[in-house]
């Protein structure tokens, strides 16, 4: 009986890339470790070749780090005999020249060069498998990849595995805009894909999937990150697994404060953040606060305080989200200034989007207000980051309204 072939496939390594990291956490946290991780492990695994989709480094600015990243591991590699064979997405495009010159083309293969598909045939275990790539030329790729495909069908029985990088999400987007029914009828079983930071399944046959960034780059990015191993069996048939490897991740915490004293907020806390860590990883966590607090006031004073870190999890960012222990509903029927302000609040909560902008200036333009705002710039924001500041800043601009009357 033939042996299985097993791919380990990744994608969006961005190999120089800096992660915001408190102090007391080193270069064992960093992409270029996660990577270093991924490869000690197809070695360990003796898996047969490494897929890369795409992006394997940041931007040019990052080339010799990178490259002397790089350049080691393919020797390493290179002992193990596993080859890696990769595409260029819009961060690296302009870099594979660079790194032909530079790593060993018996082991470091870029296929698709000057967007033009093409193909390598390698052997494992006695079987032909095929890979056919397309890569970025240039930092954009404005039409869809498929419409230079121009590779003819391979024989009955053979084995091809596609990779590209390319943006399923956006019909009109600037970095290969490409749709499910353009993989149809071509020849892979398997597509590996590159761009998306979040891993997916698209589709189970032909398999069709996002690798996922190997590792998140900062607390948007939650959820699991890593590769895929795909196994070639005998016949033919390709099953997948997840590979995690990173020794960090990032995580969102919600506590809700409905209910919980000033004396037990910090032990609250804290449990609900251990919930969330995985004890195996360092835990970078986006703390999201909810609910009516009895102790508003005092909020914003005591988390400053706070010593959010230890020695397996560290707070990288704070959203407040706490309501002042105020009936928003009822003061809503009322018609002066603080019941127009919660009005407002109150269709921003429910999902009414479109109220945003008029909500966000008209807080701008109280004194209060802008003093929250000052210290953000908007325009980096996005939609969801707006919404959670405009509405933070709303609470607390209410709050005080409510105050002074009072």
């Amino acid at each position: 009986m033939r042996e299985n072939v097993r791919l380990l496939c990744a994608a969006d390594l961005h190999l120089g890339k800096k992660i915001r990291l408190p102090e007391n956490f080193n270069d064992d946290f960093c992409v270029s470790s996660a990577f270093q991780e991924l490869i000690l492990f197809a070695i360990r695994e003796k898996v047969d070749a490494i897929l890369l989709a795409g992006d394997i480094l940041e931007s040019e600015e990052d080339f010799f780090e990178a490259c002397h990243i790089l350049e080691k591991t393919t020797n390493s590699l290179k002992e193990a005999n596993i080859p890696i064979i990769a595409v260029t997405g819009n961060h690296d495009a302009a870099l594979y020249r660079k790194l032909e010159k530079i790593l060993d083309p018996s082991i470091f293969h870029i296929l698709g060069k000057d967007e033009k598909w093409e193909s390598i045939i390698l052997q494992f275990h006695g079987r032909e498998i095929e890979f056919q790539g397309f890569s970025f030329a240039s930092s954009s790729l404005q039409y869809n990849p498929f419409d230079k495909y121009d590779l003819p069908r391979i024989e009955e029985g053979k084995i091809a595995i596609g990779i590209l990088h390319c943006d399923l999400q956006d019909k009109k987007s600037i970095y290969g805009p490409a749709s499910l029914i353009d993989f149809q009828s071509k020849s892979p079983k398997a597509w590996v894909l590159g761009h998306i930071h979040q891993s997916e399944i698209l589709q189970d046959y032909p398999l069709i999937f996002y690798c996922g960034a190997l590792m998140g780059m900062d607390v948007s990015e939650c959820k699991e990150h890593g590769g895929f191993l795909l196994n070639i069996d005998s016949e033919g048939t390709i099953t997948h697994e997840t590979v995690c490897v990173a020794k960090l991740q990032w995580q969102q915490c919600v506590v809700h404060l409905d209910g919980v004293s000033e004396e037990d907020f910090e032990a609250i806390l804290y449990k609900k953040i251990l919930e969330a860590v995985d004890k195996s990883k360092i835990t970078g966590i986006k703390l999201v606060l909810q609910g009516h607090c009895s102790f508003y006031d005092k909020l914003n004073i005591i988390l400053p305080t706070l010593i959010l870190k230890s020695d397996v999890f560290f707070i990288d960012r704070i959203v407040n989200l706490a309501e002042p222990d105020i009936d928003l509903e009822r003061l809503a029927r009322s018609n002066d200034i603080a019941a127009i302000l919660a009005r407002k609040l109150l269709a921003l909560k429910q999902g009414q989007e479109d109220c945003l902008c008029s909500l966000s200036d008209e807080i701008m333009n109280m004194k209060l207000g802008h003093q929250y705002f000052k210290t953000h710039d908007l325009k980096k924001k996005s939609l969801e980051e707006l919404k959670s500041l405009v509405l933070e800043a709303g609470y607390f601009v209410l709050n005080e309204m409510i105050k002074n009357v009072t």
